[in-house]
């Protein structure tokens, strides 16, 4: 809805870089192409990057693609890195080259697409797309829970929708916000 309504004006501004609405939709139709060429609906894709423009690109990548994004914090130990690809089974991982040695080291590297900011997976490829189903999983976050042993926590389209609509509602933010 933004982009259509309001194209040109700026989603991301990150240190140098800056994404229309437009350019931020443009980018996440590209990989999400990407994505529907090597992956079924409703397979798991990882993400293990920094906060940063191919964070917000990749986890509105997968969704629109109708898979499942399993997200990674950047801090995870090797340890847990590995339990959380043996729990979710991912057919795929997105990194940012930063955290190459990390994969490595857990054997990982085989599943794993580097894609940075000015990435060919940004270029187009076809137009079509996969819809959201809004009450099917969107997203995998773990979650330490009580127990010592992080545990998945599944969340719909619904869920994140929800998240989204509230915190919306509770900072106020209006149109012309940046």
């Amino acid at each position: 809805n933004s982009a259509r309504k309001f194209p040109h004006k700026s989603a991301i501004i990150f240190n140098d870089l800056r994404f229309s609405y437009e350019e931020l939709l443009k980018k996440t139709q590209f990989l999400s192409n990407f994505i529907q060429d090597k992956t079924s609906s409703g397979d798991v894709i990882s993400i293990l990057c920094e906060n940063s423009p191919f964070f917000v690109i990749s986890y509105f990548s997968i969704l629109k693609s109708g898979c499942i994004a399993h997200i990674i914090p950047p801090s995870i130990s090797d340890f847990n890195l590995k339990e959380q690809i043996k729990e979710t089974n991912p057919e795929m991982i997105f990194s940012n080259s930063n955290f190459e040695q990390k994969l490595q080291r857990t054997e990982l590297i085989n599943r794993t697409f580097f894609v940075e900011n000015d990435s060919k997976f940004f270029e187009p490829t076809h137009d079509g797309f996969y819809g959201n189903r809004f009450h099917e999983t969107s997203s995998i976050i773990f979650t330490s829970g009580t127990t010592s042993k992080p545990k998945g926590v599944k969340l719909t389209h619904k869920n994140v929708l929800t998240a989204t609509s509230n915190i919306v509602k509770i900072m106020d933010i209006q149109t012309n916000d940046v």
